[in-house]
């Protein structure tokens, strides 16, 4: 993916903290940079196998939090996603029935 993709992905990151997380995700190498030779420069991002190996993680992550936001709105308070485009991710990446197997682990 390229640096222009993620920015227009995660609207609200400045390109000083995307380069900065950018950078960190290399150094842990759970992303590869791939830079091509010529002008304008080409750079390309992408998972690395053990970055891969996180999805299972991440995802497990962002259904509890669903779960947990559904929860405390029932409970009356108002929980609210910083991102229109965050709410059900989820659901349209994995299909349901992962998702329900890996909630009732």
């Amino acid at each position: 993916m390229r640096n222009g993709e993620f920015l227009r992905k995660i609207p609200d990151i400045s390109q000083k903290v995307l380069t900065q997380q950018l950078n960190e995700l290399v150094n842990d190498k759970i992303v590869q940079k791939i830079t091509f030779p010529g002008l304008p420069l080409h750079v390309e991002y992408s998972l690395t196998d053990e970055g891969k190996s996180l999805r299972k993680v991440l995802i497990d992550m962002s259904v509890w939090g669903e779960h947990h936001a559904d929860k405390l709105n029932a409970d009356g308070q108002n929980v609210s996603f910083s991102s229109d485009n965050y709410r059900g991710y989820t659901k349209i990446q994995t299909p349901k029935k992962e998702v329900d197997q890996r909630m009732a682990e």
